[in-house]
């Protein structure tokens, strides 16, 4: 019986040395690292005759759109949260690399400041989904 105990407990402490040494030497991968650093192209179901570009860095996130006639490009606030915001906290903004919610602060022409929160649906090193909850659409873009 003592040498099953003494089996238990070093299989145990193997257990938790792999896990912990997988943790602090492996690389995980962020929600910020997943998408800084990269253009996000929107996917749609039929083709357009513009395009939607999103990219990522630690503070902004900057959004293109391409039409025929020309373009417009914006850059605005933006910080992730595991929780949703219904007000924008600037002081949030790069200090965190993870979160389930991308909350950005826009100000189109001659309105007021919204806040626009995306629930960060699937995310990998080239896809990402989101869905939009101010109108709960669902939005997909690549990496390409």
């Amino acid at each position: 019986m003592n040498e099953f105990k003494l089996k238990m407990i070093i299989s145990f402490i193997c257990v938790y040395l792999f896990v912990y040494t997988g943790k602090a030497f492996g690389q995980e991968r962020t929600t910020l690292s997943l998408l800084a650093n990269k253009e996000w192209i929107m996917q749609f179901p039929e083709k357009q005759n513009f395009s939607y570009k999103l990219t990522y860095d630690t503070h902004t996130q900057t959004y293109t759109f391409i039409y025929r006639d020309g373009g417009y490009v914006d850059k605005v606030p933006y910080y992730l949260s595991d929780e949703v915001a219904s007000n924008f906290d600037s002081t949030k903004v790069g200090k965190c690399e993870c979160g389930k919610y991308i909350i950005t602060l826009i100000t189109p022409k001659n309105e007021k400041k919204r806040v626009l929160v995306y629930e960060i649906l699937d995310l990998s090193a080239v896809y990402l989904k989101v869905r939009s909850l101010s109108n709960n659409s669902i939005l997909q873009f690549k990496v390409e």
